[in-house]
């Protein structure tokens, strides 16, 4: 179970870097970003 309940935080909070990164993306524009 604990090893399930791990894989799970690990799922959402890759899903949780995911959103962040595309709002991000969406915010700043990318010539700005790779600077």
């Amino acid at each position: 179970l604990a090893q399930k309940l791990s894989s799970i935080k690990q799922l959402f909070e890759g899903i949780d870097a995911d959103i962040l990164e595309s709002t991000l993306d969406k915010r700043i524009p990318k010539s700005e970003k790779n600077n």
